[in-house]
């Protein structure tokens, strides 16, 4: 969405695309986000605790401040295929996501990755997204 940026996973492997988009599990993906305005210590407890909107519930695996940063930029870590949980889950909460940025897609990282570049995975990587 808009404001987002970060680790993107391009592929033509079926088998890949059904595990990313149809598993029960989830993908472990971590963000860092910068919000509009300082989250509140209790509403990273709510996050914490599981989130209902609209009738669902929405948990995250770990959510902390960035360490260093304002208490507006925190790590996210959560296991979903929906596009839009993250700003859903702020949206909630009254705080809008100002940056959404990928930092890792199931152990893939973007570091060392010039913004803007990319590269193919190793055949060790591909083998890691499938049996992960």
């Amino acid at each position: 969405g808009r404001n987002a940026m970060g680790l993107l996973l391009f592929t033509n492997d079926y088998e890949l695309v059904q595990k990313f988009t149809k598993s029960k599990k989830g993908v472990d993906k971590l963000y860092h986000i910068e919000l509009s305005n300082n989250l509140k210590a209790a509403d990273i407890e709510r996050i914490n605790e599981g989130l209902k909107i609209d009738g669902k519930t929405v948990e995250v695996e770990e959510i902390t401040f960035v360490q260093g940063a304002p208490k507006k930029e925190i790590g996210l870590r959560i296991k979903n295929t929906g596009n839009s949980v993250i700003r859903t889950i702020f949206e909630h909460l009254n705080y809008e996501a100002v940056r959404v940025d990928c930092v890792t897609i199931a152990g893939l990282t973007k570091k060392d990755l010039p913004r803007g570049h990319w590269r193919h995975l190793t055949k060790q990587e591909v083998v890691n997204l499938k049996n992960g």
